[in-house]
C-alpha cells in the first residue's frame, strides 16, 4: 500500500510488472444526490466472483474508498498476472470494476487533486476507456472473493494490456473512526506477481 497516490494515476503512471498497488483514497458521505451511483457489485460475504456481478445502487451513508490498481508494462509485452489479499478494518460494502462505473465515480471518490483515468465520465469529450475494465473474461484464474466477514479480499487478476483497477469501498461507522482512516492503520496486505503468463 502506498499512502497517497500519484496527482496522475491514467495510463503509464504505475507501469510495474512485479507489482499492485493499493492506496486510499477519500472517505465520503453519500446523501441524496448520489444515491443512483451504480457500484459493479454489492459485496456478500463469502464470495467468489469468476464473472461480473449484477450492479446495484449505493445507498446513502458513509465510506471509504481505496483503489487496487495493476498496471502492466507493456513495452515488455504486458501479460502479466497479479495476485494477493487485503484486510480491511471495515467491511466492504461494494466493489466497483466495471469500466463505466469505475469512471462514473473517480468525481466522487477518487483521491482528491489526482487525475484519473476517465474522470468526468459520462461528460462531453471524456472517454471512458476499455482498458479499466477488471478481466473476468481472461479465465477462471480471474476472481475477486470476500471473506464471510467481508473485510478480506482476495484477488487474482491476467493484465493482458495497460491496467486494470477494482475501487473498494467500506463502510465507516458512525461515528466514524477518522483517525483510523486517515493514517492508513488498520489495514494489512501484500500483493505480489505470480510469473509471466501466458495469453
Amino acid at each position: 500500500m502506498i499512502d497517497a497516490p500519484n496527482t496522475d494515476v491514467s495510463f503509464g503512471q504505475y507501469e510495474n510488472n512485479d507489482t499492485a498497488f493499493l492506496w486510499y483514497e477519500s472517505t465520503q458521505t453519500i446523501n441524496e444526490q448520489f444515491v443512483s451511483l451504480l457500484v459493479s457489485d454489492l459485496a456478500a460475504g463469502e464470495q467468489t466472483r469468476t464473472s461480473p456481478g449484477p450492479s446495484g445502487t449505493l445507498g446513502a451513508g458513509t465510506y471509504s474508498s481505496y483503489m487496487l490498481h495493476m498496471e502492466a508494462d507493456v513495452s515488455t509485452g504486458g501479460n502479466q498476472e497479479y495476485f494477493g489479499s487485503i484486510t480491511f478494518s471495515q467491511e466492504i460494502v461494494g466493489l466497483i470494476y466495471n469500466r463505466f462505473e469505475n469512471c462514473a465515480s473517480h468525481d466522487v471518490f477518487g483521491a482528491p487533486g489526482t487525475t484519473y483515468p476517465g474522470a468526468g465520465y459520462p461528460g462531453p469529450g471524456v472517454t471512458c476507456d476499455e482498458k479499466q475494465n477488471f478481466d473476468f473474461g481472461s479465465g477462471v484464474r480471474n476472481f475477486i472473493a470476500l471473506s464471510a466477514d467481508r473485510k478480506t479480499l482476495e484477488f487474482n487478476q491476467f493484465t493482458p494490456h495497460d491496467l486494470d483497477q477494482i475501487r473498494v469501498l467500506t463502510a465507516v461507522p458512525v461515528p466514524a473512526a477518522v483517525w483510523l482512516f486517515g493514517s492508513g492503520l488498520g489495514l494489512l496486505g501484500w500483493m505480489r506477481r505470480r510469473g509471466g503468463a501466458k495469453a
